[in-house]
């Protein structure tokens, strides 16, 4: 229809067709209670409006105090609908139902989207989803009773997506599993059940009714074919039982950390627990860390498998990134994914798993993770993330033992028959109950007691020996390569997948070998030690010698790392380093910073030492070991040797993370020195504004030559997008705090944008954004700024960028403080400085004391922070502003030594700086400490470095703070120069202003202000006084 409106009053007419709606009902369904000056003219213009649309053949006439749509019920979508909705499920044969419910389906859609909320139309859309809702049952029911072929499948199709919806609606429930068992689709139908069964007892705490449980039970029983099992489980009831009821649980989701020996069966019990969850209908997934620490291994493997994408590289928030993925995929059926050798993990898929445990996973979602507990070797890290994650509600341990005697018999009556009196004691004694050791023994059949006189190696050697010659050469090769597919594995051999195959079959007879997925792995771990041990030193390195040559280009970094090291001496030293190199930088962009670091460390042969170096220092910034990072760092710069290019990169680092208030000498020393280098065009830029940017943080202005130098540069090249972004961010940067129109700094902030967006660089383009936003709140225009914030959110998490998660939500606490929302905004800037903290983002806490100092000057309770404005004023020695929010703070105690002091060190900081960082905040707190105290030399300074600005709000940085109108400042300072008739008008303004924006507490501030000046004696906001 073009308009909300004109939808609305068609839906209202069209509800009763031939029939007259009363005007009242109409203005009422139209505006609610938000009438317009002259209801019955707006709806008049409305009705005209709707008549130009509808012709003379779908005619609109007024008739008694209504308007009637003069048309037939049948002309009219939904009402033709439920006529035949009644017809089809009173019909009595089940082919008329179909025909006629298949009429009337067609026919719908969800009445009224779109249309002005209210009482009639919902009223009328809750009676025809119900009528919807039976006609779907009637439906089904008829094609079910029919049974003709595909019946079984239209009625599936019909029913399932309405499914997650409707759950309370057994019936429906019931129909989708017949429909899905004839379909012979039965674990499909259990599914239906068990998600059934969690949401009625999460939502409405209650179970399935009788028919429901009795249709579960008769599929169950019904005949299928059931899922092998690779070998028996036994003696693990308990804890499968465990499990089953950790995966029931209606009120919360369980990490449970599945421990023991190697040997004993925690993978086995994995296995059996998918198996398990797959026959009752849930999602599974399964994953395993590798032995070189690939980052995210098992995470990867196991989204996989659950069909789900996996967590991409660097994401800065993996573990609200897993949580969320998985409680998507659980939204319809319970969700088991396993994770086995956790012991391997590395620091990235750790810290994901405390993560989950800290947020709690949501109900329907057991993870399970296996870990070596003991073992011969130390897991220092894992043994410390462990112990963390036991102290958290829904974290549980599952301790795995060894077999009793009766679990043992019942193995051995599994494999062989029916044990006699000694086997039993014999086998523990034998195998001290080890499953795996256990199943090796039975492997060999009866009577192989004797060859095994040293536990299982023994054992091992003698299975392997008795495989034939070209079966054990291609099985020890995959021993030495894995994990490797058949075709690499043939190309390595210089054979034929064909000829692998055929040599493996024996091993897969035997069972030491078992097809995975396209390609081989031998039965576990400690067969393939054998199989390695047996192959000699140098021709392990030979196989991946000529595995590494013959690895395509693009293959992940941690597998070319795998064959370099395995070809030891076979390849030169500076070939393993690269690799080490590469898988760095890999490990880097997936947040692995700690495996990065390590890999680094070894990488001290590489043909490029000073990329190792680079690197190094930028991996010790992202772990905030600053002063090590300026220290690799300083020397790269340094070094004369080095690639221009390098150097610079070393100079300026990584700030995707954004700047240090407090500045950072070491950094500004190392650009210093490569000032003069010869760069590239884009290089030079990008060295200048950083450059550019510390000087001043920590100098207050820039040498004399460098801005000309980087405004040449730019007049060089308009045509470049990302020069010219680079540029137009640091002036809009700069204008923050200048004292210009803020309608110029948003038109550099738009044309920053632009920029960013034609620059193809993903940081300069959410850095435009960021700014923009706060362009947009400091000119007034907060609508379009709430919108931007939405989309630079949206981009950050799509894009995971961290300080574009932190600066979203940090904008949204401050907006919040402005409408007078204190409780929601506490609690999201409290969030704010966790996640900000969590992300590595430089003054999250400065930030989060911007808030604290907003909140508190609103509600004139500086004094309750303890000192925190001078405290900060102390931290950030450059930042004249936080001298005058401590000036604030002593005015708001009444110690007027102590206001005076403060204000004196702003001025001192102000002096001879022209780019003064917060200086506008500053400013503002200046002019109210100047009124209070009655200083004319502040109050003028103030309204020198403030001119006057009506649409102005006064925004700190990037949105940490909001500090209202600046308008209201200005009154201060005229107020202090004793020009209470100007002070007024700003006052006035501001009020105004304020008001419009929706911002209660700075329109009462205002107005407060206003009737001071009128009388002379009304109570003062901000907790001011006169000192």
């Amino acid at each position: 229809m073009g308009s909300r409106l004109l939808g609305t009053l068609l839906a209202h007419v069209a509800l009763s067709p031939g029939r007259p709606v009363a005007v009242d009902a109409l203005v009422d369904g139209l505006w609610g209670e938000r009438l317009p000056q002259r209801p019955t003219a707006a709806l008049q213009v409305q009705v005209t409006r709707l008549r130009k649309i509808l012709g003379p053949d779908l005619p609109l006439v007024s008739r008694h105090g209504g308007y009637v749509l003069e048309v037939a019920d049948d002309e009219v979508d939904l009402r033709r609908f439920h006529r035949l909705s009644a017809a089809a499920r009173t019909a009595d044969d089940p082919d008329e139902t179909v025909e006629i419910a298949t009429a009337a389906l067609a026919l719908w859609d969800e009445p009224f989207a779109g249309c002005v909320p209210g009482a009639r139309l919902e009223m009328a859309r809750v009676e025809a989803h119900e009528r919807f809702l039976r006609l779907l049952e009637a439906h089904a029911t008829a094609l079910l009773k029919r049974d003709a072929p595909s019946d079984a499948a239209a009625a599936a199709d019909a029913l399932l997506p309405h499914l997650p919806a409707h759950r309370d609606r057994e019936g429906l429930v019931a129909l989708a599993m017949t429909a899905l068992h004839r379909l012979g689709r039965t674990v499909d139908a259990l599914a239906v059940y068990a998600e059934t069964r969690r949401v009625l007892r999460t939502e409405h705490g209650v179970d399935p009714g009788a028919p429901l449980r009795e249709l579960e039970q008769l599929l169950l029983a019904a005949p299928r074919r059931s899922p092998t099992r690779e070998q028996p489980v036994v003696g693990r009831e308990d804890l499968l039982a465990a499990i089953r009821g950790r995966l029931d649980d209606p009120d919360r989701g369980w990490l449970l950390i599945v421990t023991g020996e190697a040997g004993i069966g925690k993978t086995s019990l994995l296995r059996a627990a998918r198996a398990e969850a797959r026959l009752r209908g849930a999602a599974v997934g399964a994953g395993t860390w590798d032995e070189v620490g690939s980052p995210l291994a098992a995470w990867t493997e196991g989204f996989r498998g659950l069909g789900v994408v996996p967590p991409a590289p660097g994401e800065p928030e993996l573990g609200r990134t897993i949580r969320r993925v998985l409680a998507a995929r659980a939204d319809d059926v319970p969700l088991l994914l396993t994770l086995d050798d956790a012991h391997r993990a590395d620091s990235a898929s750790r810290g994901a798993l405390l993560a989950l445990a800290r947020l709690g996973l949501p109900p329907g979602v057991v993870l399970l993770a296996a870990a070596r507990e003991p073992d011969a070797v130390a897991h220092p890290a894992w043994e410390d993330t462990r112990a963390d994650l036991v102290r958290h509600p829904g974290v549980a341990e599952l301790p795995v033992g060894a077999l009793d005697a009766r679990a043992v018999a019942a193995l051995l009556a599994l494999r062989h028959a029916p044990p006699d009196a000694g086997s039993v004691p014999d086998l523990l004694a034998r195998s001290a109950g080890v499953p795996l050791h256990l199943v090796a023994l039975l492997d060999l059949g009866p009577g192989t007691a004797g060859r095994v006189p040293d536990r299982l190696r023994p054992l091992l050697a003698h299975q392997l020996g008795q495989l034939p010659a070209p079966c054990r050469e291609v099985l020890e090769a995959l021993a030495v390569l894995a994990p490797i597919d058949v075709d690499a594995l043939a190309t390595t051999l210089e054979t034929t997948p064909r000829a692998v195959i055929a040599a493996l079959r024996p091993a897969v007879d035997l069972g030491l070998v078992v097809p995975d997925d396209g390609s081989y792995v031998l039965r576990h771990e400690l067969l393939a030690v054998a199989a390695r041990e047996r192959v000699p030193e140098p021709e392990r390195a030979l196989l991946h010698r000529t595995r590494l040559d013959t690895l395509p280009d693009d293959v992940d970094p941690f597998e070319r790392l795998r064959h370099a090291v395995g070809a030891g001496a076979l390849v030169p030293a500076a070939v393993v380093s690269d690799a080490r190199l590469d898988a760095a930088r890999t490990a880097r962009r997936r947040g692995a910073f700690l495996e990065a670091l390590a890999l680094l460390d070894q990488a001290d042969t590489a043909s490029a030492p000073a990329e190792v170096a680079v690197l190094r220092g930028v991996v010790l910034e992202a772990l905030g070991r600053t002063p090590e990072a300026d220290d690799v760092l300083d020397v790269v710069a340094a070094d004369r040797s080095v690639a221009p290019d390098l150097r610079a990169d070393a100079a300026v680092g990584v700030d995707a993370l954004g700047m240090s208030i407090a500045g950072r000498p070491r950094r500004l020393a190392r650009l210093q020195q490569v000032r003069g280098l010869e760069l590239d065009d884009r290089q030079r830029v990008r060295t200048l504004r950083a450059l550019i940017e510390e000087q001043l943080q920590l100098l207050g202005d820039a040498e004399a030559d460098a801005m000309p130098e980087l405004l040449a540069l730019a007049a060089r090249r308009p045509d470049d997008p990302r020069l010219q972004a680079q540029v137009a961010l640091l002036r809009v940067n700069q204008l923050a705090d200048e004292p210009v129109p803020v309608a110029d700094r948003l038109r550099h902030a738009r044309r920053a944008c632009d920029l960013g967006a034609r620059s193809d660089d993903t940081e300069l383009e959410l850095e435009a954004e960021e700014l923009l936003v706060a362009a947009l709140i400091a000119a007034g225009q907060v609508d379009e700024a709430d919108r931007q914030r939405t989309a630079l959110g949206v981009a950050a998490e799509r894009l995971r960028h961290a300080r574009g998660l932190w600066a979203c939500l940090l904008i949204e606490a401050s907006t919040q403080l402005a409408r007078g929302e204190v409780e929601l905004a506490m609690a999201t800037a409290d969030a704010a400085r966790d996640r900000g903290a969590d992300l590595g983002i430089p003054d999250a806490l400065g930030a989060y004391g911007v808030h604290l100092a907003s909140h508190h000057l609103l509600a004139g309770t500086m004094p309750s922070l303890g000192g925190l404005p001078a405290m900060a004023a102390g931290f950030y020695p450059h930042v004249a502003a936080w001298a005058s929010v401590a000036a604030v703070d002593a005015v708001q105690g009444g110690d007027r030594d102590a206001a005076e002091a403060h204000l004196a060190e702003w001025h001192r900081r102000r002096r001879g700086r022209p780019y003064r960082l917060f200086d506008r905040p500053g400013l503002c707190l200046a002019a109210a400490a100047a009124f209070a105290l009655d200083d004319a030399a502040s109050a003028r300074e103030v309204l020198v470095g403030m001119p006057a600005d009506p649409g102005a709000v006064v925004v700190v940085g990037v949105g940490a703070g909001i500090l209202g109108p600046l308008e209201t400042y200005r009154g201060l300072a005229l107020l202090a120069l004793d020009s209470p008739e100007e002070a007024h008008r700003s006052f006035t303004a501001a009020a105004s202003m304020a008001d419009r924006l929706g911002w209660r507490p700075w329109a009462d501030a205002a107005s407060r202000l206003t009737r001071f000046v009128a009388d002379g004696t009304s109570a003062l906001p901000f907790g001011l006084r006169r000192l």
